[in-house]
């Protein structure tokens, strides 16, 4: 059994829930169409992680074979009962995005977000060239840090950053980011694979604006709750990563810190008091297509 992502890295849930906020239905058009997904497809997402992408896109075609496959055991367990609650016909598997268990010539589309940045790039690509049916299109999809927004709501302590300096760099040892591209890069990538026809599109997604006059009541506080949870999650990472980097005095010490702040915020955006507080995150969607 493989957990090494939802133990160390992320969890499934916050992976599940930043991606809700990000891909939602009411900003289908601007994400939609870059992926180049239609009806009746037999899609395939690699590296699923929780399934929300799958799950949305079959909600909004409901004729496409939704397929999803991930390394980590916790995430395919999460995908399938959420699968399961939302009465959806959804298939997810275990397995390697550089040994993808699928025949050749299978799919019409495979699609994933931030994974090539964790393998090696042309063994990713070689893979879904190969369980491509001849015309098929690959939609390789990666979050530019450098060109996103990321939220302020509380601010981190001199602890708690000495809590991640002294988690002896758990993500580098386990290839996190490793082969990170510059964007010019994925072309080439592409071509050697013989990818044709690549494209690549940026969207920019505002992910986290409580404020904004045309985020609902309920949608705010979702966002609002969502970062608590990044923010409670990532000192739970660090001491996943080392243990004794925080006391449990320290650490209950950090998690107050965390709540007072949130707590505040959640308060004034109900007493109306605008702080103004906004993420954005831009997507490169990187497409080609499988030669005839």
């Amino acid at each position: 059994m493989n957990t090494t992502w939802s133990d160390f890295i992320q969890t499934t849930e916050s992976l599940y829930v930043s991606r809700s906020l990000r891909f939602r239905l009411d900003n289908k058009e601007v994400w939609l169409p870059l992926m180049k997904v239609s009806e009746n497809m037999n899609v395939l997402e690699v590296g699923c992680a929780g399934g929300f992408l799958l799950h949305q896109l079959k909600q909004i075609l409901p004729s496409i074979s939704a397929n999803g496959i991930d390394r980590d055991d916790n995430h395919i367990n999460y995908a399938r009962l959420k699968t399961s609650e939302l009465g959806l016909d959804c298939k997810f598997a275990v397995g390697d995005a550089v040994s993808l268990p699928f025949d050749d010539n299978t799919f019409d589309l495979t699609f994933s977000h931030t994974v090539i940045e964790h393998v090696p790039p042309q063994l990713f690509l070689r893979e879904q060239y190969r369980v491509l049916k001849p015309g098929g299109i690959i939609t390789v999809m990666s979050t530019r840090h450098k060109l996103s927004l990321l939220p302020k709501n509380w601010h981190r302590t001199t602890q708690f950053d000495e809590a991640w300096k002294e988690s002896q760099c758990f993500e580098s040892s386990h290839s996190f980011e490793k082969y990170e591209m510059a964007e010019d890069a994925y072309y080439y990538e592409l071509e050697k694979c013989g990818f044709k026809n690549v494209d690549i599109q940026f969207c920019t997604i505002v992910d986290y604006a409580p404020d904004n006059h045309s985020v609902t009541s309920e949608m705010a506080e979702k966002q609002i709750k969502a970062n608590r949870l990044y923010a409670l999650e990532s000192i739970e990472r660090a001491l996943r990563n080392n243990p004794d980097c925080l006391s449990a005095r320290e650490r209950k010490r950090l998690e107050k810190l965390i709540d007072i702040s949130f707590d505040e915020r959640i308060n004034k955006y109900r007493r109306g008091e605008k702080v103004c507080d906004i993420a954005a995150s831009t997507v490169m969607f990187v497409t080609g297509r499988k030669g005839l």
